[in-house]
C-alpha cells in the first residue's frame, strides 16, 4: 500500500495519507509556504517532490468601532480627546486606519493615533471625525461638540 507524507516549509506536517488530497490548517492569514509531498511503502520513502508555493488570502476587515463616539467641550479654552478604534475581526490582516476631521477650523487637528486636539482659538461648532479603514472601506464616527462659553456674571 502506497502512503502519502506532506512537507511545509521542510518540515513533514502530514503522514501516512491515503487521498492525493490534503487540507493544511493552522496557518497565517497572507503568508507564503512551501509545499514538498513524497510517496511511501515498505521499500521506504521516495524522494521529495519538486516544491510548490501556496500563498493564504488575507482576513479582510469586516467592522470598525470608535470609542468615545461623541464628546463635548467649551471653546474657548484648549484640550484633547483620545479616540480608540476598534477592528473586527482580531486577526484583520491590514488594521491601518485614516482620520479626518471636518470642518476644517483653526487650531483643531486629528493626529495619526486618533487624538484630537484644538487650541483655545478653534470656534465653537460641531466637528466630525472620520475614521476609515484602508481594508474594506469601513467608517466610524465621532462628534465634538464645543460649546459657547458661559458668560461669565459681572459684580456689580
Amino acid at each position: 500500500m502506497v502512503t502519502y507524507n506532506v512537507y511545509r516549509n521542510s518540515e513533514k506536517v502530514a503522514s501516512g495519507l491515503t487521498e492525493k488530497t490534503y487540507t493544511d490548517t493552522e496557518l497565517e492569514p497572507n503568508t507564503s509556504y512551501s509545499y514538498q509531498v513524497s510517496a511511501e511503502n515498505e521499500v521506504g520513502e521516495s524522494e521529495l517532490s519538486e516544491s510548490i508555493v501556496a500563498t493564504t488570502l488575507p482576513v479582510s476587515v469586516t467592522g470598525l468601532s470608535i470609542s468615545p463616539q461623541t464628546s463635548t467641550a467649551e471653546a474657548g479654552t484648549a484640550g484633547s480627546r483620545q479616540l480608540t478604534v476598534t477592528i473586527e475581526p482580531e486577526n484583520a490582516t491590514n488594521k491601518n486606519v485614516t482620520y479626518n476631521i471636518t470642518p476644517s477650523a483653526t487650531g483643531l487637528s486629528v493626529s495619526d493615533t486618533g487624538r484630537i486636539e484644538w487650541t483655545e482659538d478653534t470656534p465653537a461648532n460641531v466637528y466630525v471625525t472620520e475614521v476609515k479603514t484602508e481594508d474594506g472601506g469601513h467608517t466610524a464616527t465621532h462628534s465634538l461638540t464645543l460649546t459657547e462659553p458661559e458668560p461669565e456674571e459681572s459684580e456689580n
